[in-house]
């Protein structure tokens, strides 16, 4: 299966790197879920898997501090990623150990948490979790960062505010890499994985 994968992805041109780790040690995974199916919660757990392998390495980590964030309360590159290395967790550090509860909702509204903070509750639409693993990993570190205190406001710079950046960074980074490289646990995200790639040729 990988062998026809990564041929596919070399028919295509995808250009990757090599997956290098870099200084951040990010745990994502779940304490709970409402409204999740066993296949819901298999997504969810490939999700967070892809998106802490992706966080952990030196290529986020590089395109992260090249961002440039509005709404940022004043900190720094740095200091945004020092404290999202930090985590929510009080007894493990630098973990995010959440809990997600399913909505169905016909809007554009893809997740959101709730203020005021702290909290480790995200919800998600029903609508959107359809998409692929990669797609909910995105919204996941989205809400995490505003679970750690960044938001933003409705305008067109919400899009390089921190929750927003965040997202785009993930995806970025995620281009860059190379899917063999996560190891075959991946199953069906590594398919939207190649599809990306593909697109961007």
């Amino acid at each position: 299966m990988w062998k026809t994968l990564l041929l596919v992805a070399l028919l295509f041109g995808c250009s990757t790197t090599a997956y290098s780790p870099g200084s951040l040690h990010v745990k994502f995974s779940y304490t709970s879920t409402q409204g999740y199916s066993d296949h819901d919660r298999a997504k969810l757990s490939t999700a967070l898997k892809l998106l802490s392998w992706t966080v952990n390495s030196s290529q986020f980590q590089e395109n992260f501090l090249a961002a440039h964030f509005t709404e940022t309360g004043g900190l720094s590159n740095r200091q945004i990623l020092d404290k999202f290395a930090a985590g929510l967790s009080k007894i493990n550090p630098n973990s995010y150990e959440l809990r997600f509860i399913k909505f169905n909702e016909n809007s554009d509204i893809i997740g959101f948490v709730l203020f005021p903070l702290p909290s480790n509750k995200i919800f998600q639409n029903e609508k959107y979790f359809t998409r692929s693993a990669i797609a909910v990993a995105e919204n996941v570190i989205h809400e995490a960062m505003h679970l750690i205190g960044f938001d933003h406001v409705n305008t067109k710079r919400m899009y390089t505010s921190v929750p927003y950046l965040a997202g785009d960074i993930f995806i970025q980074t995620l281009l860059e890499l190379d899917p063999k490289d996560f190891g075959a646990s991946l199953d069906s995200a590594a398919v939207s994985w190649i599809e990306m790639k593909a697109r961007q040729q």
